[in-house]
């Protein structure tokens, strides 16, 4: 390909590079292939040249992870003349830390304070580079340890955005069970809730919500509700807000045979609805009263309606009332 055309092919590159669909990593070996690279690297090195192309700092980073080679995007990110005569700043530095795709190497620039100091990376850098490593356990490390999440400056914004990163629904699980690691990381009831989004397995779910209830138990629900023996009650708890979808999660477990499903009428809204509840008046209270704690324990804005049905005398009564 001659020059002219060679240059036509990187300039549409450039334009392409931020459309969705655009994989680098196939223009990469294309580019490999065609034995452009060395040309590339000629344009990245010349200040005209990137003028002439009109290449700001996200465009240089562009046309340095292009040419997919590993120890020459070290060796700019190493050296801070090439940086600055490259005209790259700290958001394409990370890039290009990013681009190399080397978790030890990510790592090493990560516990090197000199070098955080030098590319003036602050805690959404460096909390991009430790989930750029992709590697579980060492994501672990850093939640786990009260030393490293201070010398990063994490705090629990931080440390919970780290936890949600790895998905890990058994780690997860243990960080809601144990008090003194919620305690550590300072986490309160709306970030143990936001956590169980990230839960799937629905039983996994229930002993979390089992876990708050044990500890935030009141004496709220101490009487029982009192019956006719020949009276039979349902009870409809509409939801609706943010937090109301994980209900759906719940269907049959949040009380055997109470339902969970979607709501119309309210925004964003689930319907939690009992079975036929007659007779044995302390069951029933039961059950109401782990139903309420469990949305109590979601933070949802509830309304609830109770429906009953009366046998009196020969006569069928219908009977529907707000319940305060």
């Amino acid at each position: 390909m001659e020059k002219s055309n060679i240059d036509k092919f990187i300039i549409k590159l450039i334009e392409k590079r931020k459309e969705s669909g655009f994989d680098i990593h196939v223009v990469k070996r294309f580019i490999e292939e065609k034995g452009y690279i060395e040309y590339i690297k000629r344009i990245i090195e010349d200040r005209n040249r990137r003028k002439e192309y009109e290449l700001d700092s996200d465009g240089v980073a562009f046309l340095i992870e292009l040419t997919g080679d590993i120890e020459y995007i070290k060796s700019i990110i190493e050296s801070k003349e090439k940086g600055k005569k490259c005209g790259l700043n700290k958001s394409t530095i990370k890039k290009l830390i990013e681009a190399t795709g080397d978790k030890e190497y990510i790592k090493s620039i990560i516990e090197n304070r000199e070098k955080i100091e030098e590319y003036e990376f602050n805690e959404f850098n460096i909390i991009d580079l430790i989930i750029a490593t992709k590697d579980e356990e060492y994501i672990k490390s850093v939640i786990d340890s009260k030393e490293k999440r201070e010398e990063y400056g994490f705090d629990k914004f931080f440390t919970k955005h780290l936890i949600k990163v790895l998905e890990d629904e058994e780690y997860i699980k243990n960080i809601i069970e144990s008090k003194e690691k919620r305690e550590e990381y300072g986490f309160d009831n709306d970030d143990i809730i936001d956590f169980l989004s990230f839960i799937r397995d629905k039983k996994l779910m229930m002993d979390c919500v089992k876990t708050l209830k044990k500890e935030q138990r009141t004496n709220e629900y101490n009487k029982n509700i009192e019956l006719p023996e020949n009276m039979t009650i349902g009870i409809e708890i509409e939801s609706e807000g943010r937090c109301s979808k994980r209900i759906l999660k719940l269907t049959n477990i949040i009380e055997e045979k109470w339902e969970c499903k979607i709501e119309t009428s309210v925004p964003e809204g689930v319907e939690v609805v009992s079975p036929i509840l007659t007779g044995n008046n302390e069951k029933n209270s039961q059950e109401i009263k782990n139903v309420c704690e469990t949305l109590k324990i979601l933070r949802t804005n509830c309304n609830r309606r109770m429906w009953s049905t009366c046998t009196y005398r020969g006569r069928l009564f219908n009977n529907k009332r707000k319940l305060d």
